[in-house]
């Protein structure tokens, strides 16, 4: 059992460094464009449309990067926890998302998705014991301002 646990361990410490190398040499070598599916069920909000411009190639170059610096942390400090590596893998799945996609919809949608993941990290690995309170604000205050900006793109992408 021992045995077991150490291998997952020491795997999923080097799947998640080797995924943020990934992240950022894409970011490098980041001057394609990725045209993905088109899909007809809206008429405007879900076209799976995934494009890099610079702006787009510093964003995800830089979360490859701070990302790696966590993995690297992580390792060096021997702070293993599934919750904590499984939060950033997922998050940083996310992030590369929001920042290659052009559709204002597929962008809210992974901006939203970004929050259960940091609402996991600040409520399990926060400092002191107002952590949860602190995690519930985060979320409460980042969901209802989040309902301003769904207004905006539904202005935007309807007039």
């Amino acid at each position: 059992m021992y045995n077991l646990c150490s291998r997952s361990k020491e795997l999923s410490e080097k799947l998640s460094i080797l995924s943020s190398c990934v992240v950022i040499i894409n970011a490098v070598f980041g001057c394609y464009q990725f045209q993905g599916i088109s899909s007809n069920l809206t008429q405007s909000f879900i076209t799976y449309n995934f494009q890099l411009d610079f702006i787009s190639v510093l964003m995800v170059g830089l979360t490859g990067f701070i990302f790696l610096l966590c993995f690297i942390f992580e390792y060096k400090e021997k702070f293993f926890s599934l919750i904590w590596i499984n939060s950033l893998l997922i998050l940083q799945l996310f992030l590369v998302i929001a920042f290659s996609t052009s559709n204002f919809f597929i962008f809210f949608m992974t901006f939203e998705f970004i929050l259960c993941p940091t609402f996991l990290l600040i409520g399990f690995f926060g400092s002191r014991g107002r952590r949860f309170h602190a995690a519930m604000l985060f979320f409460i205050y980042t969901f209802v301002s989040s309902i301003f900006l769904l207004t905006g793109f539904l202005v935007l992408t309807l007039f």
